[in-house]
């Protein structure tokens, strides 16, 4: 499998995180190795497929993260929603007299 930097240990946040890029050919007939090295160094690996960029495999922390990030994005944007003027919440507390 071929990577571009050394192996990290999966406590280290870096800015440069990504191991490699692998077909995913490659990642398909070294699934097991492909999913060792990101759990055991904390890189990314990212997979290609007919010399294009196409998915990523990633630590699962990685992937805890972007859901907390997800989640506060949503929560923000549904706080404001509510809050705009002529929302359905608006509608709402006046069709119910509140």
């Amino acid at each position: 499998m071929h990577t571009r930097s050394t192996a990290r240990p999966s406590s280290r946040r870096s800015t440069s995180r990504i191991a490699g890029t692998v077909s995913v050919a490659k990642a398909r007939a070294r699934f097991a190795d492909t999913i060792d090295l990101v759990r055991t160094t904390g890189q990314r690996i990212v997979l290609s497929k007919s010399g294009k960029r196409a998915a990523a495999i990633v630590p699962i922390e990685d992937l805890d993260l972007l859901e907390r990030l997800q989640d506060a994005a949503d929560i923000k944007a549904a706080r404001a929603a509510l809050k705009a003027p002529g929302s359905p919440w608006d509608e709402v507390k006046q069709r119910l007299g509140l």
